[in-house]
């Protein structure tokens, strides 16, 4: 190799080096996962390419005891949070760990869940679908479906205590029928799984014949071939999963471009092509989504989740002890 081409190679090689040096990181939370996740975190990257995006899927819960964990030794976690626990958001912001960012694209918003001030953001709603196995049986329709002696210790979701979607789809079942309807679940040996994957994977093999599951992974396992059924029963249990950036992040701006990200007409198309419901009202004329969310508000089960977290440890430890 002659030492100009030599030479010019080297400043290429310490150019890239420079880049990746330069790119500005930023760490992100989700409960987001699955096919999803994977289209969300590439065509963010794809888009921005000057920033090193460190994005992981887990639970609530253990993204939350992420978050304490290094707060407890103030240092910071994650730049960016979102994921179904509402309530977790409502405490963060109460004790001034959230930035205050209201994303220009949020004007085009249809959800009624956002803090006024901006500490977070709802991205989309999800809903929790009534799933079965269709080589076990006919498919469920309604919630008291569930309660079927044939279905005792087939039936299940995901873990309430890590999974904040559960969690959250418990206290709506509780509001909604009360805890009679939540003990007799019990009753028919509702299982606990580690998490929603873990839910589907053991209705599509059949160990599970029915389970409680959130919409855009119900849609990977049946893309991949599960004979599974969904169905979104009267009773819509609609959550929503949001984003805040965390407060004191060193890379705010990475934080905020993440966040426009999210609410912007690509992605949000990207969840709704997913199945999910996403929260812009200004998808395309005539697509289903355009008209979805208004459409499944309007059925959902309604909490005050505000007025709630006065109540959360009570129902935390009435609803573990009926399920230990």
């Amino acid at each position: 190799m002659s030492i100009p081409l030599r030479l010019s190679s080297c400043l290429l090689f310490l150019g890239g080096l420079w880049a990746l040096q330069a790119a500005e990181p930023l760490r992100v939370r989700t409960s987001i996962r699955g096919e999803l996740a994977l289209a969300l975190k590439g065509a963010f990257q794809q888009r921005n390419p000057d920033i090193a995006l460190d994005f992981r899927s887990s639970t609530a819960g253990k993204i939350m005891a992420e978050l304490d964990s290094a707060h407890k030794n103030d240092q910071l976690a994650v730049d960016l949070i979102c994921h179904s626990r509402i309530t977790d958001f409502i405490d963060l912001a109460k004790a001034g760990r959230l930035e205050p960012y209201r994303s220009p694209e949020a004007r085009h918003s249809n959800s009624t869940y956002d803090e006024p001030r901006g500490h977070y953001t709802t991205i989309r709603m999800g809903e929790l679908l009534l799933v079965t196995n269709t080589d076990k049986r006919a498919p469920l329709r309604a919630w008291s479906d569930l309660l079927d002696p044939s279905l005792k210790g087939r039936i299940g979701i995901s873990d309430p205590q890590v999974s904040g979607t559960a969690f959250m789809g418990f206290v709506l079942l509780q509001r909604q029928f009360g805890w009679a309807f939540l003990k007799e679940l019990r009753e028919n040996q509702l299982r606990l799984g580690a998490n929603s994957s873990k839910v589907l994977d053991d209705t599509a093999a059949g160990t599970l014949h029915a389970c409680i599951a959130p919409d855009y992974l119900v849609r990977d396992w049946t893309r991949a071939g599960a004979h599974l059924a969904a169905v979104s029963p009267a009773e819509s249990l609609l959550i929503p999963t949001c984003a805040a950036i965390m407060k004191g992040t060193p890379h705010p701006k990475a934080a905020r471009r993440f966040m426009d990200f999210l609410l912007s007409r690509e992605a949000q198309g990207i969840l709704a092509a997913f199945g999910a419901i996403p929260a812009r009202a200004d998808l395309p004329p005539g697509s289903p989504q355009s008209t979805q969310l208004k459409e499944r508000i309007k059925m959902a089960i309604r909490v005050d989740f505000i007025r709630f977290i006065d109540e959360r440890e009570a129902f935390s430890a009435r609803l573990t002890e009926l399920f230990k």
